[in-house]
């Protein structure tokens, strides 16, 4: 069986995927993958007792997330390329990306926070 038809996330992640490309993020590309999970998030569900149902909530999060972080990270790091803000921007994103649920996206500096590994968070 084909993901693509049993997780309808898939379609959305692989329009999503400009990452693999030349010319990277594009704002309207980053708004339509942001508009199209929204839109899954408002279809019924599989049953989330299933491993298809679980599998393909656990998908759409992921993807609502990266989707978020990228729109609210206005740089380019790494494999995070977008086209309308092609630099690097240290001095307002030199920290992780943190999502938690119903806040925004917020920032947190590298080396705090529950992403530290010297265990100072």
């Amino acid at each position: 069986r084909s993901w693509a038809f049993r997780l309808p996330v898939m379609p959305v992640l692989r329009s999503f995927a400009p990452l693999e490309s030349v010319s990277g993020i594009r704002p309207t590309g980053l708004k339509s993958a942001r508009d199209a999970l929204k839109r899954l998030s408002r279809r019924p569900a599989a049953s989330v007792a299933s491993r298809v149902g679980v599998e393909a909530r656990n998908r759409w999060v992921v993807a609502r997330a990266v989707a978020e972080a990228a729109a609210w990270r206005t740089e380019s790091r790494g494999a995070h390329y977008r086209s309308d803000h092609p630099e690097a921007d240290d001095r307002s994103f030199r920290a992780h990306s943190v999502e938690r649920r119903g806040a925004p996206v917020a920032a947190v500096p590298v080396g705090r926070g529950p992403l530290a590994l010297n265990g100072s968070g």
